[in-house]
């Protein structure tokens, strides 16, 4: 495989990752503050890593 269909293959699993976490967020409704944030947290580092991933494929 080249290296531009990894890195979107990487881009859109972390893409439907951070989806399924915001549906996550959206579910526990308003419990405990704890999960939350770390639900938001998983969100923010995936995000993340599908930033790093297109600068990758940019060459910078």
């Amino acid at each position: 495989m080249s290296p531009n269909v990894l890195c979107w293959a990487g881009v859109l699993l972390a893409a439907g990752a951070a989806i399924g976490m915001r549906l996550y967020l959206l579910s526990i409704g308003d419990g405990p503050a704890d999960p939350r944030v770390s639900a938001l947290g998983a969100v923010v580092g995936l995000a993340g890593l599908a930033l790093a991933g297109r600068r990758h494929q940019d060459g910078s």
